[in-house]
């Protein structure tokens, strides 16, 4: 008994080629629940914090919870568009990735000016570090959609598609 062959380009042409985009949206979506779940924590957690500063200061820390909240949504909005081939999404995540770094650096450059203390400093270098990595993940997704673009036919509807509640309309296809 003879074992099959394996052949490794075989199974590289019977592979996704946007996989590295779907793989993408998945990192948004979880990237998105988790600025979320942070966000909301920080949110409750940030009353003590505001009855303590001056309103300048309050300002800056709502922004601070409520930006990266609004992004936390936008990121699991554009996992889901790359997840189903979308190259717009893939050019959202992009955007969502430049103002989140751009916001977290602008965050960074406040904790080392205004009040360095070593936790605040390790966050928003942790969170910095991970807004670049989003990026550079984004950045390939764009450019794995752009080198294997989806087909048209992925997007279109199928003539025998059934709208949803068409079984109560009485003048459906094939009724009599």
């Amino acid at each position: 008994m003879s074992k099959p062959s394996y052949d490794p380009h075989a199974a590289e042409a019977a592979a996704n080629p946007r996989a590295f985009a779907q793989g993408v949206g998945r990192v948004c979506q979880v990237w998105g629940v988790l600025l979320v779940m942070v966000m909301c924590c920080a949110w409750s957690a940030s009353s003590e914090i505001l009855e303590r500063t001056k309103l300048n200061e309050q300002i800056v820390t709502g922004a601070a919870i409520v930006a990266p909240l609004a992004l936390g949504f936008g990121f699991m909005a554009v996992g889901v568009g790359l997840v189903g081939h979308r190259i717009s999404a893939a050019w959202g995540a992009m955007g969502f990735a430049i103002v989140q770094l751009g916001m977290w650096v602008a965050i960074l450059v406040a904790r080392i000016v205004e009040a360095p203390t070593p936790m605040g400093l390790a966050v928003a270098i942790l969170f910095t570090l991970l807004s670049l990595a989003i990026l550079a993940l984004s950045i390939g997704a764009v450019r794995n959609l752009r080198a294997n673009p989806p087909p048209p036919e992925l997007f279109e509807i199928p003539p025998d598609f059934q709208e949803p509640h068409s079984y109560l309309d009485p003048k459906r296809p094939g009724d009599k």
